[in-house]
């Protein structure tokens, strides 16, 4: 049963609902009403006529973006404006509006809010933004200036294009004079020099900082680069807008802005942002005004958007002409189809050598391309956030630029340049180095080593060559040296050893002692012996090359053996060596040499042992033979050249007292019609008639046959060169944090700098100390850096496998 008061409470509860949501509905109709935008009538004087030339005219009427009506009313050198006082009425809201939304928050209802951005402070100042030409002088209170380049007044509106709508905004660069001020150097920076800077939105210190600059010398490269940015969004405007919708803009003025842009790229090359949009709007004046501007090719932008490129390439394909090799460099550089890999980016003056000179080779002049369907669109996205909604339109031509056949061609040619690289990039990677050492110059494929261009490489040309005509070659190690560049070492290793090879071979001279040829290697504080021309390492050495060079080691053992030096015995040894027909020039140059070198340089018996105890008996015989041959070469027999002549025989497993039998034996076998006399042998020396030297020397080729008998195979031992320290102990080694960033980041081949950003913050690090501390570690292990900023940043995966021990 219900109460009279039961059905007066319910009454009440379901009135209560339908009243809420009538209230509800209702402030929900009115807030739903959209107010048409209030524009301002004005009378536009077009009287300036743009450029005549029929292309620019072409790509101006593709300016899309057109702007209101009410966006000319700003320039006060071209318009007629309305009485001030219907601006002021039309802008300001009706009572009558405002007075709804106030009814609306009386009400006790629930509001929501949905607003886009903080609403923008409004300036007092109603004198209309204009532009400041360079030369004109402007003031404000105590600063003054006449290098122009920005807006100055109070009103000027952000740009709107049909298809993009702004709120009024005011233009980012625009100067507003009225606005306060506190006088602070330019370095001063705050909360208010925000991602996308307005002047209008900085505190007053920071448009004191801002000031300073502006109205200054705008050079000093530690200027924050947001002062920088406000700057340029008004040389931006003036480009895209004034000069394209407004036809404002004279050549002399483009000319002159072109000259401000590069100026500030040089002082600010450092600020990867900054750099990229400058360049945009380099290109993008470049296409606007060609018969004006030209960039060469190496200036154009290598990131994927750049219009310039895609225009130019364009271009071409629709004339059907071939792919000139610098755009197909930019090609395979701007593609996001292909990555260039370390080498390739690191040294980018000589890949673009190589590439052009295979590119040319491999498809004999240069790609076709057929035009392809797809038109071409070129996009411009300004800096200035007030500048929102600009574009280009489409062009009639075609946009070959993501075409996948050609880049499949050019990747092969990029792949086969970039391993050409590969261990000259490495060099360089390392900490301490530079493109003129002559290790780099030597790592260099051997069509860019170029002699001519390297003074150092010069001077010793000059220097070797007076050395081997005048000189015979002998030098000191150290005098040889020191044309490397490099302090002498203290050691003689292979890294050493490398280095002056391939640096002699710049010239096609060689030394003397090769390791790799002589089986031994120089004394840094000994002599070595340069020659012309070299013994070419990829043939295997003749065997009678070894035999001559074992027959040198053990002639000069005996000949200086008496402390002397005898000419017959030196004319001994070259005659030898001539009349050998199995020889090359080369060869008998290099043992005549090794022979030089060996009289200069104490001798010793190393590895002579282990090469004669593998001879047969028959051998055996022959080498006692000639050893006595070489005693008698000179026609005298001292004391010492026995002693001598007892330790080799020894070596051989003769007994030593068969020297003395042996050498009258042979002095007194070969009589001819003359008489060959011996003089009786003293305790000290004895003297052999020079009859004997003659019948010796005319028995040369014996000697020859004598060698080729004891060494039918070879059997020589190399001396090793002391190995290069390729482990030290490590000074860096990286903690837990760094290592898993470590494993993160090697991943893949290519990160953007803002991912690397928030995968560092989740480690509480900072991205350029982290990258620094893992190039260290890298730097320490293996002696060359793992990722290479570049504004993104790029894994060089060859250092990770070395890393890991692959």
């Amino acid at each position: 049963m219900i109460f009279g008061g039961d059905v007066g409470l319910i009454t009440l509860i379901v009135f209560c609902i339908v009243l809420y949501y009538f209230l509800k509905f209702s402030n929900q109709k009115k807030l739903s009403k959209k107010h048409a935008p209030i524009r301002v009538a004005t009378k536009v004087d077009n009287t300036d006529s743009l450029n005549s030339f029929n292309e620019v005219k072409s790509k101006q009427e593709n300016l899309t973006g057109a702007s209101l009506v009410s966006q000319q009313a700003m320039y006060s050198e071209k318009i007629e404006t309305n009485n001030r006082k219907d601006i002021i009425e039309l802008q300001n809201p009706s009572r009558d509006l405002m007075q709804s939304f106030k009814d609306d928050q009386d009400e006790n209802l629930v509001t929501f809010t949905i607003s886009v951005g903080t609403s923008e402070k409004k300036s007092s100042n109603v004198s209309l933004g204009q532009w400041i030409k360079q030369g004109e002088s402007v003031r404000v209170k105590e600063f003054e200036s006449n290098k122009g380049f920005f807006y100055f007044g109070g009103k000027l509106q952000a740009y709107k294009a049909s298809t993009y709508y702004n709120s009024d905004e005011t233009e980012a660069s625009l100067v507003d004079e009225s606005l306060r001020f506190e006088k602070r150097d330019q370095f001063y920076t705050d909360s208010t020099l925000s991602y996308w800077p307005k002047y209008i939105e900085l505190s007053p210190s920071a448009r004191g900082a801002y000031l300073n600059w502006l109205l200054g010398e705008r050079s000093d490269p530690e200027t924050p680069i947001g002062y920088v940015f406000i700057y340029f969004y008004g040389l931006e405007r003036r480009i895209l807008i004034d000069s394209t919708e407004h036809g404002i803009v004279d050549d002399n003025e483009f000319i002159a802005i072109f000259d401000e842009l590069n100026r500030l790229r040089q002082i600010f090359e450092e600020h990867y942002a900054f750099y990229n949009y400058s360049t945009r709007l380099i290109e993008m004046m470049v296409y606007l005004r060609p018969h004006v501007l030209k960039v060469e090719y190496s200036d154009i932008s290598t990131r994927y958007d750049s219009l310039l490129f895609k225009y130019y390439l364009a271009k071409q394909v629709q004339a059907e002409q071939p792919i000139t090799s610098e755009l197909a460099l930019l090609w395979i550089q701007s593609t996001d189809e292909y990555s260039l890999r370390t080498p390739a980016r690191r040294c980018a003056e000589e890949f673009a050598i190589l590439f052009s000179e295979l590119y040319l080779k491999e498809t004999k002049g240069g790609l076709v391309v057929k035009p392809n369907k797809t038109k071409l669109k070129l996009e411009y996205y300004p800096a200035s956030g007030t500048l929102r909604g600009f574009q280009l339109g489409t062009i009639d031509l075609p946009d070959p630029s993501k075409l996948k056949a050609p880049i499949k061609k050019l990747a092969y040619i990029a792949d086969q340049c970039t391993d050409a690289l590969e261990q000259y990039s490495r060099y360089l990677g390392r900490k301490g180095t530079n493109k003129e050492d002559i290790e780099a110059i030597l790592l260099l494929p051997n069509n860019l080593k170029n002699i001519n261009k390297n003074k150092l490489l010069n001077e010793f040309k000059v220097w070797a060559n007076e050395k081997i005509d005048k000189h015979t070659g002998l030098v000191f190690f150290s005098e040889l040296w020191n044309f490397t560049g490099k302090s002498l070492p203290e050691k003689l290793n292979k890294k050493e050893t490398d280095l002056l090879e391939n640096f002699l071979s710049l010239g096609n001279y060689s030394y003397t002692p090769d390791h790799r040829v002589h089986k031994i290697k120089p004394s840094i504080n000994g002599y070595i012996v340069l020659t012309h021309g070299s013994i070419n390492r990829d043939h295997q050495i003749s065997s009678a090359f070894n035999r001559i060079l074992l027959f040198i080691r053990l002639a000069v053992i005996i000949a200086k053996s008496d402390d002397k030096l005898h000419e017959k015995e030196q004319e001994l040894v070259h005659k030898i060596i001539d009349e050998d027909e199995h020889l090359t020039i080369n060869e008998k140059s290099s043992l005549k040499a090794y022979f030089l070198w060996s009289m200069h340089t104490p001798t010793n018996t190393v590895g002579l042992k282990q090469q004669i105890e593998v001879m047969d008996e028959t051998s055996t015989a022959n080498f006692r033979k000639m050893l006595i041959q070489m005693t008698l070469a000179d026609g005298t027999v001292e004391a010492s050249e026995i002693k001598q002549l007892e330790k080799l025989y020894t070596m051989l497993g003769i007994d030593k007292s068969c020297v003395l039998s042996d050498l009258h034996q042979y002095g007194s076998q070969k009589k001819s019609d003359r008489d060959v006399k011996l003089v009786s042998i003293p305790t000290s020396s004895f003297i052999i008639d020079e009859s004997i030297l003659a019948q010796h020397e005319a028995e040369t080729k014996e000697v020859q046959a004598l060698l080729g008998s004891i060494f039918t195979e070879e059997n020589i031992i190399d001396e090793q060169i002391e190995p290069t320290l390729s482990s030290p102990v490590l000074s860096v080694t990286l903690d837990k944090q760094h290592n898993e960033l470590f494993k993160i980041l090697i991943s893949k081949e290519k990160w953007l700098r803002e991912e690397i950003e928030s995968i560092c913050a989740k480690f509480d690090l900072l991205v350029d100390g982290a990258l620094e501390t893992i190039n260290d570690w890298a730097y320490e292990v293996v002696d060359a850096p793992v990722f290479e900023d570049d504004g993104d940043i790029f894994v060089d995966q060859e250092i990770v496998s070395e890393l890991k021990g692959e």
